[in-house]
């Protein structure tokens, strides 16, 4: 297992423009476009830099944030049954231990903490005094200690609100975090074993699972040494919080998953799917608007493209999954930096898609 470089963990993020000056690339990059009834995968580059094995376009990554998506839908699933009301405050879907000491966390509602509205810290913000992230010193120092809720939680304790529930969007990992505590404490099963009854089986995703459950197919990861430019391999970085993160699937698992979700429609019934999508502009500028709904992000550009879907992020991936509703083509990408740029490239493998005559 890797001991982390300190350095290495708390370096900025950097644009993809810098990093290709830096001469840096991922070392694989994976791709599915899926339009018009036909479905194409490709893959660059390698898996394991040690190895030097190619990367194909079935293995795995970690998906980051796009876990975000999913537990979003057994939220709204658990409403649907009745066992959730979204306008409650989460307290009273929780244990009191888990929302103690966490600001706002005893009086934000359940659609609060799925819109991002809550004004609760993000646990991945607080930095330490060596300007170090808490949660990327703890994996640090703790290399054979898995670094879950408790500790995320933990973190967040000490942190001050963004602002009062309701008053504006800030994203934080924090609300998931806490949704997917409320799905353990509401289903009585493990996240992963509800992930896999309410969403994984039903759509026949075979290749996802908990981010810690290595196997031969998975893509190693890296994190780039800002001082050496040297790729660290952060593969096996004991990192696992469940709600917020902490999944590993495949471009066409993730295919699957939108499929299901908003072309099928298999998963939700209209009214919590309508609520799911109902969209708030959260970021306005120069190309277009980026809106967010309950666990979905919309991108619209100012050429009239749309995609909805999300983007995902760890220490050593760049994911993202988004649908065009106007066509129903649906592209997933991922790449193994954290500074891959998988949005820039999901809508570049669309945009291509559609003007391919070959593929017409």
């Amino acid at each position: 297992m890797t001991v982390f470089d300190p350095n290495a963990l708390s370096m900025p993020v950097r644009s993809v423009a810098e990093m290709t000056r830096a001469g840096v690339d991922a070392p694989a990059v994976v791709a599915r476009v899926t339009y018009g009834g036909q479905s194409a995968a490709a893959a660059a580059g390698v898996a394991d830099l040690a190895t030097n094995a190619p990367a194909s376009g079935a293995q795995s990554f970690e998906i980051g944030s796009q876990t975000k998506m999913m537990t979003a839908v057994m939220i709204l699933q658990l409403s649907e049954e009745g066992l959730v009301d979204l306008d409650a405050p989460a307290a009273d879907y929780l244990p009191a231990g888990t929302v103690a000491g966490v600001a706002n966390a005893d009086t934000a509602t359940v659609r609060q903490l799925l819109s991002m509205t809550s004004g609760i810290g993000n646990y991945t913000d607080a930095v330490g005094t060596d300007g170090v992230p808490l949660f990327l010193a703890a994996i640090r120092d703790n290399p054979d200690t898995v670094f879950g809720p408790e500790a995320a939680l933990g973190i967040a304790r000490g942190m001050a609100p963004t602002g009062a529930p309701g008053e504006a969007y800030f994203y934080s990992n924090t609300n998931y975090l806490l949704l997917g505590q409320m799905i353990e404490n509401l289903t009585g099963q493990n996240f992963f074993e509800a992930l896999q009854d309410r969403i994984l089986t039903p759509l026949g995703m075979t290749d996802t699972r908990p981010q810690l459950a290595f196997g031969d197919d998975r893509l190693s990861c890296y994190l780039t040494d800002p001082t050496t430019g040297e790729l660290i391999d952060v593969t096996f970085a004991q990192w696992e919080t469940r709600g917020e993160g902490g999944v590993v699937s495949t471009t066409a698992d993730m295919t699957a998953f939108l499929q299901g979700l908003l072309v099928d429609k298999t998963l939700l019934g209209a009214a919590a799917l309508a609520e799911m999508t109902d969209f708030r502009i959260t970021d306005a500028g120069p190309g277009g608007t980026i809106s967010f709904g309950l666990g979905l992000v919309q991108v619209v550009l100012d050429n009239g493209t749309t995609a909805i879907g999300f983007t995902g992020g760890t220490l050593g991936t760049a994911s993202s999954t988004y649908l065009d509703p106007a066509t129903g083509a649906i592209v997933s990408v991922a790449g193994t930096v954290p500074e891959a740029d998988s949005v820039g490239g999901a809508f570049a493998l669309y945009q291509a898609a559609l003007s391919d005559e070959a593929w017409a």
